[in-house]
C-alpha cells in the first residue's frame, strides 16, 4: 500500500476514490436521519405503485398551492427503480438519491475543473464532491432527482459554448428539459435561457435529427400520462384526491419582482450550505461541543457567499449583458449565462403563486460554484484593483478588495474549505438525526401505528390529509400498505 501510494499518479486516484467514498458514506448515513414528511412519503408512494402492484404512475409529486400533480411517469419510474435492487426497502430510494446527486456532483467538478483550467483540480473536486449543501439537501423527492439532469444541461451550456456546433451540446441542452418537466415546475427557467441564448447567437437551432432524439425519451416517459388525459377516463393512479390543473399555479404576484437579491443570495448560497436551516435549535443549546462547529460553518459560509456576491459586482460581468457576441471570449459567455440566470427567475416567479425558496431554485445548483471559481481564478492570477476600479463598488472600498488578491490567500483556501466542510458536515448531520420526522423515526414508530390505530381513520386520512390529527398521521398513513417493505 505505501509503495502504491509513493507513485504521484497512485496518490491523486487514492485521494480522488477516498472523496468519492467519504461522499458516499455520509450521504447514505446521513440519508437514513433526513427529513421524512408528506412530500417524501408521495414519493415512495409512487415506488411502490410501481414495485409492489405493478401500476405504472402516470403524474408525478403534487403541485403545492393548486391540488395538482406533475404530468408524466418519470418520478414513478426513479423512485421504483432502486427498490428492486433494496428488495423493497425504502431506504433504497434515500440511497438511490444520494447516488444521483453524488454522480452528478463528480461531473460537475470534471466540467468545472476544465472551464477553470488554472485551480487545483482536486482543491475543486473536494469542493463540489463533498459539498455540504447538496449532501444535506438531497432527500428523496422530486428537486433533488433534478440536480442529474440540470447537471446535463450546464455541460451542454459548456460544450456549446466552446463550440457552438457541437452536436453533444445541443443534444444536451434539449435532452433534460422534458424530464425536467416531469419533476418541478422550475424546469421554466431553462427553455426560456435557451430562447435567450439564441436571441443573442450563442447557440444555432439545432438540427432536426438532434432536436428530435434528444426530446424522444422525455417525451416516452411523458406518453403515458398524456394518453390517459386524452382519453376522457383520466383518474388518479394514487388516491391523492388532488384534481386541479397543474397550469393553475401560474398567476402574476407583484411582490416577487423584488425578489431578485433573495434569489442571487441563494444561488450562490449553494456553492457552501444553508446550515441555519438545518438547525434542530433544541439540539444546538444541548451539545455546547458542536457549537464551535456551528459557528465556524456560518463564519465561512458568510464568507463564500460574499466573495461569491463579488462577481455579480464585476464590471466585465456586466457587460456581457451589452457587448455584441463577435466579441465574445469564452469568459464573457459564462459571465453572460451567470448574469442572466437570476434575471430570468425573478421574471418567472412574477408569475408564480407562490414566493421564491430553495427547492424552488435548487435545479440552479450546478450554476452556483461558478461566480466562486471565477474570483478564485482572478486572485490567483493576482490582478491587483490598485489601478482600476473593476467592481461597482465605491472608490475607497477597493484597496481594501486587496486583500483577496494576495498570492499566499490561495493557500489558504486548501485548509480552510476541508475544515468548513468538516464543520459543516458534522454539525449540519448531526443536528438533522434530531429532527422532528425523519426516515429513522418513521421505520420506528409506523409499524405501530399501521397496527394499533383505527383503520377507518387511516382510510378517511388517505382520502382528505386535513382529516389528520397530526402531519405524522397521514405520512405513516401513506406507507401502511406498505409496511412489510419497511422491516
Amino acid at each position: 500500500m505505501l509503495k502504491f501510494l509513493k507513485n504521484s499518479y497512485s496518490k491523486t486516484l487514492f485521494l480522488y476514490t477516498f472523496i468519492v467514498l467519504l461522499s458516499l458514506i455520509i450521504r447514505c448515513w446521513y440519508g437514513y436521519y433526513s427529513w421524512y414528511i408528506r412530500d417524501q412519503a408521495r414519493i415512495f408512494d409512487l415506488g411502490f405503485k410501481l414495485f409492489n402492484e405493478n401500476i405504472l404512475p402516470i403524474h408525478g409529486s403534487p403541485v403545492v398551492y393548486v391540488d395538482s400533480v406533475l404530468p408524466g411517469s418519470l418520478q414513478g419510474i426513479l423512485a421504483a427503480f432502486p427498490l428492486f435492487f433494496s428488495a423493497g426497502n425504502p431506504y433504497g430510494i434515500i440511497c438511490f438519491a444520494q447516488i444521483i446527486n453524488l454522480i452528478s456532483c463528480i461531473i460537475l467538478a470534471l466540467i468545472y475543473s476544465r472551464i477553470f483550467n488554472k485551480l487545483n483540480k482536486l482543491f475543486i473536486f473536494f469542493f463540489i464532491v463533498l459539498n455540504p449543501m447538496n449532501i444535506i439537501y438531497s432527500y428523496a423527492w422530486n428537486p433533488s432527482f433534478l440536480i442529474l439532469f440540470t447537471t446535463l444541461f450546464f455541460l451542454g451550456i459548456y460544450k456549446v459554448i466552446e463550440n457552438k456546433d457541437s452536436n453533444l451540446g445541443n443534444y444536451l441542452l434539449y435532452f433534460p428539459i422534458l424530464f425536467m418537466l416531469q419533476l418541478n415546475l422550475q424546469f421554466l427557467i431553462y427553455p426560456v435561457l435557451i430562447s435567450i441564448l439564441f436571441f443573442k447567437k450563442m447557440i444555432k437551432i439545432p438540427k432536426f435529427s438532434i432536436f428530435s432524439l434528444a426530446v424522444l425519451p422525455g417525451f416516452i416517459f411523458l406518453l403515458p400520462y398524456l394518453i390517459d388525459k386524452f382519453s376522457n377516463k383520466s383518474k388518479p393512479v394514487n388516491n391523492w384526491n388532488l384534481n386541479g390543473n397543474f397550469l393553475d399555479s401560474i398567476n402574476f404576484n407583484f411582490e416577487n419582482i423584488f425578489s431578485y437579491f433573495h434569489i442571487l443570495i441563494r444561488l450562490i448560497s449553494f456553492s457552501a450550505s444553508e446550515v441555519t436551516r438545518n438547525i434542530n435549535k433544541e439540539y444546538l443549546f444541548n451539545s455546547p461541543l458542536l457549537l464551535p462547529f456551528f459557528i465556524f460553518s456560518i463564519i465561512i459560509t458568510v464568507f463564500i457567499i460574499v466573495f461569491s456576491a463579488l462577481f455579480y459586482l464585476y464590471k466585465n460581468a456586466w457587460k456581457s449583458l451589452i457587448l455584441n457576441t463577435t466579441k465574445f471570449k469564452i469568459e464573457d459567455k459564462f459571465n453572460f449565462v451567470l448574469i442572466t440566470i437570476p434575471i430570468i427567475t425573478t421574471i418567472l416567479f412574477v408569475f408564480s403563486i407562490t414566493p421564491p425558496s430553495t427547492h424552488k431554485i435548487w435545479s440552479l445548483f450546478p450554476f452556483s460554484f461558478y461566480p466562486l471559481f471565477f474570483m478564485i481564478n482572478k486572485m490567483k492570477q493576482n490582478k491587483t484593483t490598485q489601478n482600476k476600479n473593476e467592481f461597482l463598488l465605491p472608490k475607497n472600498l477597493i484597496p481594501k478588495l486587496n486583500a483577496f488578491y494576495v498570492s499566499k490567500l490561495n493557500n489558504y483556501f486548501i485548509f480552510i474549505i476541508p475544515s468548513f466542510y468538516f464543520s459543516t458536515i458534522l454539525f449540519g448531520c448531526l443536528s438533522a438525526t434530531k429532527v422532528p420526522i425523519n426516515y429513522s423515526y418513521v421505520v420506528e414508530k409506523s409499524e405501530t401505528f399501521c397496527k394499533n390505530e383505527d383503520k377507518e381513520y387511516i382510510k378517511n386520512i388517505l382520502l382528505d390529509e386535513k382529516k389528520a390529527k397530526k402531519e405524522e398521521d397521514y405520512t405513516f398513513s401513506l406507507l401502511c400498505q406498505y409496511w412489510d417493505n419497511l422491516k
